[in-house]
């Protein structure tokens, strides 16, 4: 997509090094035009920066080769020559068919070192296209999977619905818990209570990819690598913490708006939302198609925004090192949803319009949420309380 302004150069583009560059006329050639298929995108993708810069040194090596052995090959049968030319006992005729055949002698003579060199060379470049391969299916493999999960959490409105539950209040317990509790109670430590019937339990694996694929992530930048094991760890944590929520059971109804419940519940927001931010840089830094990169950050940000909001809503005080945090990221995402906007938009004007549209029909929804996040914000000296 050719970019014609600065607001719609992807913020997180990098330009081309010198092998990529270098690498540019073959590509031409080479490229099946699909923007999906490997041999399109181990020209393209920054994934396989140092793979590439391999092929490139040694394609240097290669002429380094070339040019200085011609040139020795031909010195060295140019010598033979002038001594056979020296020795009187030698014909004349034999020396004038010599230096006849002087240039294939020499063109031979090279060939026999510079036919292994050359093999060497292309072996090179097919370990480095199995090599970038297997990495771009890792790369493809972790960006499915985080983007999968981010869609499920807004799909479900995960944080939405956790938002309007901790508005709510916790709920009020049952007689039969609370008879439960009181029973358990006075039982002390005799007999171990049961556990109650609507105790969160996990036993599913939602994160296949990144348990079996862990030892794959070595060969990505420290940077990707950052952010993917962060969303993971922020997910984990998560799960752990609903668990610890659904084991606190008020003893009665007057318990029912326990400070614990409370802390719970904005702790699991407060990990979501940083599981959603890191989620956003990891796909940021996996994705290279931009239209799917563009539709995957949208789908992120909608949750990440409403989570956000509530953030900046419960950590006003300018004190906690919580708030001040937050505060940091509000001209981010200022900058984040006004580029992924301008990408799109600019996108969609041109051929390939049909791509940008799932991205297109959520930009709405973004800004709907972008204006609830804002709107949640306490006042602050650079923007105006909300109307």
């Amino acid at each position: 997509m050719p970019n014609e302004s600065p607001a719609a150069t992807p913020p997180h583009g990098r330009p081309p090094n010198l092998a990529t560059r270098a690498l540019g006329r073959v590509a031409r050639y080479a490229k099946t035009g699909d923007p999906a298929a490997t041999l399109d995108r181990f020209f393209d993708s920054k994934h396989v920066n140092d793979l590439r810069t391999i092929i490139f040194v040694s394609f240097l090596a290669v002429l380094a080769v070339l040019v200085v052995g011609i040139v020795l090959s031909f010195e060295r049968e140019w010598n033979e020559w002038q001594k056979l030319a020296a020795d009187p006992d030698n014909a004349r005729a034999l020396v004038d068919q010599v230096r006849a055949n002087l240039p294939y002698a020499a063109v031979a003579g090279f060939l026999a070192f510079f036919g292994p060199v050359l093999g060497v060379f292309f072996a090179v470049v097919a370990w480095a296209y199995q090599v970038g391969s297997a990495r771009l299916g890792v790369v493809d493999l972790f960006a499915c999977e985080i983007s999968t999960l981010c869609r499920v959490g807004t799909i479900l409105d995960t944080v939405l619905h956790l938002v309007e539950k901790f508005d709510r209040g916790p709920p009020a317990p049952s007689t039969s818990q609370v008879a439960s509790h009181a029973a358990s109670h006075a039982a002390s430590h005799a007999v171990a209570p049961a556990a109650p019937a609507s105790q969160f339990v996990s036993q599913e694996d939602y994160f296949p990819v990144f348990e079996n694929n862990t030892k794959d992530l070595q060969s990505l930048e420290a940077g990707v690598v950052i952010n993917i094991t962060a969303f993971y760890t922020y997910m984990k944590a998560v799960r752990d913490s609903m668990r610890a929520l659904a084991e606190i059971r008020p003893a009665s109804i007057e318990a029912a708006a326990a400070l614990p419940w409370r802390d719970g519940m904005r702790n699991v927001i407060y990990l979501l939302y940083l599981g959603f931010e890191s989620a956003r840089k990891a796909i940021a830094d996996l994705v290279e198609f931009e239209p799917d990169r563009a539709e995957r950050t949208v789908v992120v940000l909608i949750s990440e925004l409403t989570a956000y909001g509530f953030l900046r809503r419960e950590f006003s005080d300018e004190d906690d090192m919580r708030c001040k945090r937050l505060r940091l990221r509000e001209p981010e995402y200022e900058r984040v949803v006004a580029e992924v906007r301008a990408e799109v938009e600019h996108g969609r004007r041109g051929g390939d319009a049909a791509k940008w549209e799932p991205a297109w029909l959520l930009l709405p929804e973004l800004h709907k949420r972008q204006a609830d996040a804002v709107a949640r914000l306490p006042p602050s000296p650079s923007r105006p309380a909300a109307a």
